[in-house]
């Protein structure tokens, strides 16, 4: 059971699959196995990690469609949005931090922008 989920170790890989687009002013920092948008003053930051499912189990299947509600987590730095997102084989896992709490909306409406490309 342990072994269904797998973070891809090749950079960035997996997030290519995705259509994310946080709009102007954002610079891209790709980790071995994440990747961040930094806006200018680090106001917001947005974290993006892929965990691949590998195996038919049920255990699987029912991880990639049971999606929770996003989460909204006040800390030290101001607050973090925090949601997945699944899509075959694969979950997205985001984390929005912003400084400012108006702009939690801003992070919610990103979030729902964010989607799979059906690359077939």
């Amino acid at each position: 059971m342990f072994n269904l989920f797998k973070k891809r170790s090749e950079k960035g890989v997996g997030i290519k699959y995705w259509d994310i687009d946080p709009g102007p002013g954002f610079r891209v920092i790709t980790n071995e196995d994440s990747i961040q948008y930094v806006n200018e003053d680090a106001s917001k930051v947005i974290y993006f990690s892929v965990l691949i499912v590998q195996g038919n189990s049920h255990v699987a299947g029912d991880a990639l469609h049971r999606e929770r509600e996003p989460e909204i987590v006040e800390d030290a730095n101001g607050w973090q949005f925090k949601g997945m997102k699944a899509a075959t084989g694969q979950v997205l896992v985001c984390v929005v931090t912003v400084k400012d709490q108006a702009d939690l909306q801003w992070a919610k409406e990103f979030f729902s922008s964010v989607r799979y490309k059906n690359i077939g």
